[in-house]
């Protein structure tokens, strides 16, 4: 097991962004963050991802706000920021067999589909 509490030594991590004068502005210019890790708790470091997991989580999940009892512990793995787990058609499916529809039901599943993104 490894102690939370240790503290970060000799890690850097290096992000590309990019930034604007202002929001409504053209103009970009592209920077290149190194970002020092030292002297940061290991915990620290785990909070701020797991906050980013935990938003995701509550969003994917507000449709089964009633399905959840108050105090439920839900264990969830964490997942790289932008891969999927899941093919999309079988999520999409998934989601709507949850929110009740006959999904062998062409036409109820296009329904449901159609008013999910309007």
């Amino acid at each position: 097991m490894i102690d939370m509490k240790e503290v970060v030594k000799g890690v850097k991590r290096t992000k590309v962004c990019s930034i604007k004068p202002d929001k409504e502005s053209d103009e970009s210019k592209q920077i290149t963050l190194v970002i020092n890790y030292d002297g940061i708790a290991l915990s620290s470091v785990f909070d701020k991802s797991d906050s980013g997991a935990v938003i995701q989580w509550q969003n994917n999940n507000r449709n089964n706000f009633d399905k959840f009892k108050n105090g439920q512990v839900v264990n969830i793995d964490f997942k790289s920021p932008g891969r999927q787990t899941i093919d999309p058609k079988q999520a999409l499916i998934a989601e709507a067999k949850a929110d009740g529809v006959d999904t062998t039901d062409k036409k109820a599943f296009m329904d449901w589909i159609d008013k999910k993104f309007e």
